[in-house]
């Protein structure tokens, strides 16, 4: 048994190393692994199915449970979705970024800008 990742997963990486779409082999989009219409594609069908899961009162996020009302999303989403919130949080403080934005914060917490849109509170 080898170490070596499986060929799809090769094959994925080789492809985005070049700049062509993981999908089509089209140039992809920079920054992105698709190109722009194989994007466009999986939004609309991600979109699809988060309707279809909502319209079935199912978490729109892991497909499986209910919602914790008043929420879209099931207890256990929720919880990771807010474990994430929080390690964003810290990550960016300690990088002396805004929490808001991602820009330089000049601040303890958000840089002036969206700290005027919050009514100029202190950080």
């Amino acid at each position: 048994m080898t170490d070596r990742p499986p060929y799809h997963t090769r094959r994925r990486q080789l492809l985005h190393a070049v700049g062509l779409c993981t999908q089509c082999k089209q140039p992809s989009q920079h920054g992105y692994w698709r190109c722009a219409r194989c994007r466009e594609k999986a939004k609309e069908v991600l979109v699809r199915r988060r309707r279809k899961l909502a319209a079935s009162n199912i978490c729109p996020q892991c497909g499986a449970n209910p919602p914790d009302a008043p929420h879209r999303h099931c207890r256990p989403c929720l919880d990771a979705m807010s474990e994430s919130q929080q390690r964003r949080h810290r990550r960016l403080r300690l990088l002396g970024r805004c929490v808001r934005c991602g820009t330089p914060s000049g601040g303890p917490c958000r840089c002036e800008a969206c700290n005027a849109k919050r009514g100029g509170e202190p950080a």
